[in-house]
Formats: structure tokens, sequence, C-alpha cells
């Protein structure tokens, strides 16, 4: 039983600290300064010179690019595209806050799942094999 506490009180630590370690990087930066990109989701997307999908297209972006969100509408997102900007349909993708996914934390919590799992597994063998 005291395994599982201190397992327990392991990850509440990581996870505090985890977090802690996000807010610090948030507060780092400012919200003038923090970037927003617009992660295509549809195979294609155009980039329009004006608001007006009759008008001239910037360029033709494709699922997985990342553009820079310069301003946003009710349907539509201000990006940077290339040397210019231009509008693209809010539809045609998602904002996200990086270019990067999250590897650090999710990596983090499967080492600490896989260490508790192990540790228990540890505990209980230990404790089957005294009470043979």
């Amino acid at each position: 039983m005291r395994f599982v506490t201190i397992a327990a009180v392991i990850t509440f630590f990581s996870v505090v600290c985890m977090t802690s370690v996000s807010n610090a990087a948030d507060t780092t930066t400012t919200k003038a300064e923090k970037l927003q990109y617009l992660l295509i989701k549809e195979p294609y997307a155009s980039v329009y010179k004006q608001l007006d999908p009759k008008s001239e297209i910037v360029i033709q972006a494709k699922k997985g690019d990342y553009l820079e969100i310069l301003g946003e509408g009710q349907a539509w997102y201000l990006v940077k595209a290339k040397e210019s900007q231009g509008w693209v349909e809010k539809r045609a993708g998602k904002k996200v806050d990086s270019k990067s996914s999250p590897v650090f934390p999710i990596v983090l919590v499967i080492l600490l799942i896989g260490a508790t799992a192990g540790g228990v597994y540890y505990y209980v063998t230990k404790n089957k094999s005294t009470e043979a």
C-alpha cells in the first residue's frame, strides 16, 4: 500500500511540475508577441488576395501547412502567405499556438504511467513471493 501511495504522490508532483513549466513558458511571452497559426486540415485551401472567393489566389495551401494568422474575421483568417498576405476560410483549418506538436508532455505521461505500472507489478510480485 505504501508503494501505491508513493507512486500517486510522484505522479501528482510530476503533473504539477509539468503544469508549472507550461505556465512559466506562457508568461514569458506577452499576448501581443504570441503567434498563432492556421494548420490546414483540408487537402487544399485557397488563400485569396482579397476577402472574396472570386479574387486572385495568392497560394494553394496543402494539408499540414502552417500559415501565420495576422487577423481574424467571422468566417475568414487573414494569413501571411509567402511575401504577402491573403484570406483563407476558417473551415479550411484549425487555429494552433505553435508549429510543433506537444511531444514532451506526451512522452512524460507515458513514462510516468509505465513507471507506475512497473512499480506496482514489482510490489505485487514481491509480496506474493514473501507470502509463499
